[in-house]
Formats: structure tokens, C-alpha cells, sequence
């Protein structure tokens, strides 16, 4: 008897151990791809800057500078 309450007890506890760990890693990760802003890349002088083109569905951002 005493077994199967603490197996059931130590099974909450481990549940909701593992959805606070998943919850912590994941909110950095939700928090971050939300705040990608664009990049806009300074073109030296002597380049064209209208020949710099950036596709609209794939944006430049710093992390992939």
C-alpha cells in the first residue's frame, strides 16, 4: 500500500519536475526568435547599394552576420 503512494507521489512529482525544466529551457528560445530584427548592412563607399538586394522572405539578421 505504502509503495503505490509513493510511486504515484514520486511520479507527480517527477512530471511536473520535467514540464518546469522544459518550460525553462524553451522560454529563452520563444523570448529570442520574437526579437530578430532586420539587419542593415553599411555598403562602403564605391559599391552600388542598389545592387545589394536582400530577398524579403529570408531577412538579414545580426545573428547571421
Amino acid at each position: 500500500m505504502f509503495e503505490k503512494i509513493f510511486f504515484k507521489k514520486a511520479l507527480i512529482v517527477a512530471l511536473f519536475g520535467f514540464l518546469f525544466l522544459s518550460m525553462l529551457i524553451a522560454s529563452p528560445m520563444l523570448a529570442n526568435a520574437s526579437s530578430q530584427e532586420s539587419y542593415k548592412p553599411k555598403i562602403p563607399l564605391g559599391l552600388d547599394e542598389e545592387a545589394f538586394i536582400v530577398p524579403k522572405d529570408n531577412p538579414m539578421t545580426k545573428e547571421k552576420v
